[in-house]
């Protein structure tokens, strides 16, 4: 879903920046630091994407994906994911 992508969603911004890439996935630098015991709250906005194609019945989901590194160490947490299904007034 990022900017290179072929489906009818994008994924336009994540806590208001652009993606940083070309490619087919949204790419995003989220540098915040958190203390012991912090959560954070993100938004993603998703815009239409009209010369895109999701053929009707097709699933398409964003399974994100944050990068957290403490100590040397970094560990890849995924959130709950977004689906988007084709439908009959797709472009494909």
């Amino acid at each position: 879903m990022g900017p290179g992508g072929g489906n009818a969603v994008q994924v336009k911004t994540w806590d208001g920046g652009e993606s940083g890439g070309t490619g087919v996935d949204a790419v995003f630098d989220l540098d915040r630091r958190l203390e012991p015991g912090d959560s954070w709250e993100t938004d993603i906005q998703y815009q239409f994407r009209p010369q895109g194609c999701t053929s009707r019945g097709t699933h398409s989901s964003n399974a994100m994906e944050v990068e957290a590194r403490a100590w040397g160490r970094s560990v890849r947490v995924a959130g709950a994911g977004v689906y988007f299904d084709g439908t009959t007034e797709s472009s494909c």
